[in-house]
C-alpha cells in the first residue's frame, strides 16, 4: 500500500517527538557518541551543570546546560539551553586572531559558530592564547532530539578544520598540542 507523500512526511514527524531541553544524561550521551574521550561531569558552578571531555588532540570540549527549569539543577532537570565549547591552544595570539577573523566571515547557518580569544592555563601554570569555538542551542519550543549530538559533531568538524589551519600557519602548534613545547 502506498501512502501519499504528505502522510509519509507526517508519520516521520510524529515518530520523532521534539525535546524541550536536555538532562545530564542527554549531554553525556551526546559527548559519548562523539569522537571524544574522558567524558566526565566537571561542574564548577552548581547553577551551570557541565560535562567535559577531550578531543583526539587533547583539546577540552564541554557542554554547559543553561536556562534550567529548576535551580540549582539536578541531573534529571531539563535545561532549555546548551552551550558547547572547544578550546584550542595557539602558539601566538596573532594565529588565534586569524582564526577568529576567519570564523566571523565563514561560519554559516544552520550551525552558528562563535570564536573567542581566550587565555588558557597550562598544567605548568603558564598561559597561552587559545581559540574558543562555541555554539549555543535553545530548545524553548521543542527541537529534534538529535540536534545536540549533531551540533557537537559539527563543532568538532570546525575544530578539526581550525586545527589544520593553525598547523599550516605555524607547524609548532603540533608540539604545543602534544605537550612538547
Amino acid at each position: 500500500m502506498m501512502f501519499p507523500l504528505t502522510a509519509a512526511a507526517a508519520a516521520i514527524v510524529q515518530a520523532v517527538s521534539p525535546v524541550h531541553g536536555w538532562t545530564e544524561a542527554d549531554v553525556l550521551s551526546a559527548l559519548n557518541d562523539a569522537n571524544v574521550s574522558n567524558v566526565a561531569i566537571d561542574t564548577a558552578d552548581p547553577n551551570l551543570p557541565s560535562v567535559g571531555a577531550r578531543t583526539a588532540d587533547g583539546f577540552p570540549v564541554s557542554i554547559v546546560r543553561m536556562a534550567c527549569q529548576v535551580m540549582p539543577p539536578r541531573p534529571e532537570t531539563i535545561c532549555k539551553g546548551a552551550w558547547i565549547i572547544i578550546v584550542i591552544p595557539a602558539t601566538e595570539q596573532r594565529f588565534a586572531n586569524i582564526i577568529i577573523a576567519s570564523l566571523e566571515r565563514q561560519a554559516q547557518p544552520p550551525l552558528g559558530v562563535n570564536g573567542l580569544l581566550e587565555e588558557m592555563m597550562r598544567e605548568d601554570g603558564s598561559t597561552t592564547a587559545a581559540v574558543a569555538l562555541s555554539s549555543y542551542l535553545v530548545a524553548d519550543d521543542g527541537i529534534h532530539p538529535g540536534l545536540l549530538s549533531y551540533s557537537v559533531n559539527s563543532l568538532l568538524g570546525y575544530a578539526n578544520q581550525t586545527r589544520e589551519f593553525m598547523l599550516s600557519d605555524d607547524p609548532a602548534h603540533a608540539a604545543l598540542w602534544s605537550g612538547d613545547d
